[in-house]
């Protein structure tokens, strides 16, 4: 089984660590819910990490992302290429590619989840 990231927060990427410090500042002052769960999973998809949760709220099990999903692009010039990005969930992939492709048409190939 993998170690969980989150016992050892300084071998993560400055971003990471600036995301939990933010996430650990909130829950000391308003204590944490469902949503705000929802929220650092998405804002921790966007550098490659996931973790799992329950219902009491406590995160754990931080782990790098390994869901490849890839997307043709179809862009308005007849371009036509591969873009693949990893993400713990299909929509973040979407969104992501969208994000960086907004006028082109996105088209789900295949996606590998590990």
């Amino acid at each position: 089984m993998p170690k969980d990231l989150f016992e050892t927060p300084k071998k993560l990427p400055k971003a990471v660590q600036d995301i939990l410090s933010q996430f650990n500042a909130y829950e000391i002052e308003n204590g944490i819910q469902y949503t705000d769960l929802i929220k650092l999973g998405k804002d921790m998809a966007k550098y490659g990490y996931e973790f799992d949760f329950y219902l009491d709220c406590v995160p754990y099990n931080l782990r790098k992302i390994k869901n490849t999903y890839i997307f043709q692009i179809y862009g308005y010039d007849n371009t036509k290429f591969e873009y693949r990005t990893k993400a713990s969930y299909r929509d973040i992939a979407y969104e992501k590619a969208h994000k960086k492709y907004p006028n082109s048409l996105l088209i789900e190939l295949n996606n590998t989840i590990n």
